[in-house]
C-alpha cells in the first residue's frame, strides 16, 4: 500500500527533473531535488550528501550515487561521496571501478585539506573510505602510506594509527588474506597497548576489537577486550564503565548480527553471557528482546517485556524504556504502555527541571528535551487522545519553551487533529502556537504522526507543504518505512577513524 501511494506522489506532485539520477519510482530523486533546492549552499551539498549515503549504504544503489555526485558543489563533500563509491565496490570487488573512484576521491583539494591543523571532519571520513577502499582491493601498502600522511600531530596519534591498521587487517582477512590480516591486527595491538592515556588505550583496543568482530575473529575480539582495564576520564570526572568489556564485546557481536538480521546466531553469543548488567543495553538488544517477546504468545510476551522493563529501570536506559512501552503498544497493551510513559515523562520532567533550576547559567542539555518530545509523540499515537499531551505542554515547566522544541509533539497534536477530526483541537493548537504552527519543522512532526500511524495517504500530503531541508528527510525516512529500516546505531561503522 505504500510503494502504490508513492508512486502516486511521483506521478501527481513532482515532476522529475533529474533524469540522469534515478528511476521516478524511488524516493531518493525527490529527496535529491528537495536537497538540490535549499538555499544555503552548505547545507543543500550536506543534504545532497547524506541522501546519496543512504542510497549507498542502506540500498547499495551505486548507480543513483554515480549519477548524483555532480550535483555535489563543495570539493570535500565531493570527495566523501567518491570515496564511499569507492569504497563499496572495492567490497563489491569491483576493483576496475572502485580504484578510479579512490582516486578521484583523494585529489588535491582533499589532500590540502588533511594537511590543515583542524581539518574538515567530512575530509576525515573520506580518507577512512579510501584507506579501506585500497585495502579491499589489495593496495595495502597504498592505504597504509595515505593514512601515515595524515596521521594528527596530536595525542591521539597512536589511537589513530591502531584503528587504521585494525581496519586494513579486517578488510585483509574478508578477503581471506590471513597472514596479512594478521600483520596489520599484530601492528595495530602493539600500537595500542603502551598507549599511556588509559582513555585513549582503552578506545583503542574496543576499535581493535570492534574490526575483529568485523572480521570474524570472535575469539581474538575476546582476547582484546580482556586487555581493557577500568579507567577515569578526567573530563568527565567519573569512572568510565570498562570493567565490564568481555561482556560489551559480546554485546558488539551480539548486535553485529543483529545488523545483519541473523538472530539466531545473535542469540547463542548472548547465552554465552549469564548476566546481561543493565548498563550494557544498547538500543539494537532492545530491539532483539522485542522481536523475541514478540514471538511468543501475548502474556507471555507481556511478561518478558516487564522483566526487561524492571531491568532497563534501574540503569536509567530512558530510550530503551520508551522502545519496551512502545512494543506493550504494539501488544495490544496499551494501558501498561501508557503508564510507562507517564512515569517516564515524570522523571525526565523532574531532570528537566532539576537542572534549569541549578544550572541557570546553562540551558538544560538538549537529549532531555529530544526524550521528552519523544514520549510526548509516542503517547498520542498510542492513546490517540490530546489531553494528556497537551497539559504537559502547557501547564509544566516545559510551557516557557518555544514550539520547536517539541516538533514532533505538536506535529503530532495537529496530526491527531485531523486523524479523528477534531477542529476544536486544531483551532486550539493553532491559537496555542500562533505563527509558529507553520514551521516546516512542525509539518515534519506531523508527517512523523502519519507515518507511525500508517496513513501513507496523509504523510504524503504533509510533505508537499514542508521547506526543501525538511521535505529531503521526509523523502527519505519514507524509504526507510519502505524497507522497514532498524536502527543498529550501536556498532557505528561510518564513524571516522
Amino acid at each position: 500500500m505504500r510503494l502504490i501511494y508513492f508512486t502516486l506522489l511521483v506521478l501527481l506532485f513532482i515532476p522529475v527533473t533529474l533524469s540522469n539520477a534515478e528511476s521516478p519510482d524511488t524516493p531518493f530523486v525527490q529527496a535529491l531535488e528537495a536537497a538540490l533546492s535549499i538555499e544555503d549552499k552548505t547545507k543543500s551539498d550536506a543534504q545532497i550528501t547524506d541522501v546519496i549515503t543512504e542510497s549507498l549504504f542502506n540500498f547499495d544503489n551505486v548507480e543513483f550515487a554515480k549519477n548524483s555526485v555532480q550535483y555535489i558543489r563543495h570539493p570535500i563533500f565531493k570527495s566523501e561521496i567518491l570515496a564511499k563509491i569507492g569504497y563499496i565496490q572495492s567490497k563489491q570487488n569491483d576493483c576496475k571501478d572502485a580504484l578510479k573512484y579512490l582516486g578521484l576521491a583523494y585529489d588535491d583539494e582533499l589532500r590540502q585539506d588533511l594537511g590543515k591543523e583542524l581539518p574538515h571532519y567530512r575530509a576525515e571520513i573520506a580518507l577512512r573510505y579510501i584507506v579501506e577502499g585500497y585495502s579491499f582491493c589489495d593496495m595495502t601498502d597504498k592505504a597504509e602510506k595515505i593514512a601515515l600522511l595524515h596521521k594528527p600531530q596530536v595525542l591521539k596519534e597512536k589511537q589513530y594509527l591502531a584503528n587504521v591498521y585494525s581496519a586494513i587487517g579486517a578488510a585483509q582477512q574478508i578477503k581471506n588474506n590471513m597472514r596479512l590480516a594478521k600483520e596489520y591486527f599484530d601492528k595495530a595491538l602493539s600500537i595500542a597497548r603502551p598507549i599511556l592515556d588509559e582513555t585513549h588505550r582503552s578506545d583503542a583496543l574496543r576499535n581493535i576489537a570492534k574490526n575483529q568482530i568485523v572480521a570474524g575473529l570472535y575469539d581474538q575480539a575476546l582476547n582484546t577486550a580482556a586487555q581493557i582495564k577500568p579507567t577515569n576520564d578526567p573530563s568527565k570526572g567519573r569512572a568510565l564503565p570498562f570493567s565490564s568489556f568481555k561482556n560489551k564485546v559480546l554485546v558488539d557481536l551480539a548486535c553485529y548480527y543483529l545488523s545483519l538480521n541473523d538472530f539466531e546466531t545473535a542469540n547463542r553469543i548472548l547465552i554465552r553471557q549469564s548476566v546481561l548488567e543493565g548498563n550494557l543495553y544498547p538500543s539494537c538488544l532492545v530491539d532483539f528482546f522485542v522481536s523475541e517477546a514478540k514471538a511468543l504468545d501475548t502474556d507471555k510476551a507481556i511478561k518478558a517485556l516487564d522483566i526487561r522493563y524492571a531491568s532497563l529501570l534501574r540503569y536509567d536506559k530512558n530510550r530503551e524504556i520508551l522502545k519496551i512501552a512502545k512494543a506493550h503498544a504494539s501488544l495490544g497493551n496499551k494501558t501498561r504502555a501508557l503508564i510507562i510513559m507517564d512515569r517516564l515523562f515524570q522523571d525526565q520532567l523532574k531532570k528537566y527541571t532539576y537542572e534549569k533550576e541549578d544550572y541557570s547559567s546553562s540551558s538544560p542539555a538538549p537529549s532531555i528535551l529530544w526524550l521528552i518530545d519523544d514520549i510526548i509523540q509516542a503517547y498520542i499515537v498510542v492513546s490517540k487522545e490530546d489531553q494528556w499531551a497537551y497539559e504537559k505542554l502547557t501547564t509544566t515547566s516545559l510551557s516557557d519553551l518555544k514550539a520547536y522544541n517539541f516538533n514532533k509533539s505538536w506535529g503530532a497534536l495537529i496530526g491527531l487533529s485531523a486523524d479523528i477530526k477534531d477542529k476544536e483541537l486544531r483551532n486550539k493548537v493553532d491559537l496555542k502556537l500562533g505563527n509558529e504552527a507553520k514551521l516546516s519543522s512542525i509539518l515534519f512532526g506531523t508527517f512523523q504522526y502519519y507515518i507511525e500511524i500508517d496513513d501513507m495517504e496523509a504523510a504524503i500530503q504533509t510533505i508537499q507543504t514542508m521547506e526543501p531541508i525538511e521535505k529531503s528527510g521526509a523523502y527519505l525516512m519514507f524509504a526507510r518505512e519502505e524497507l522497514d529500516l532498524d536502527d543498529y546505531s550501536y556498532l557505528d561503522f561510518n564513524k571516522k577513524f
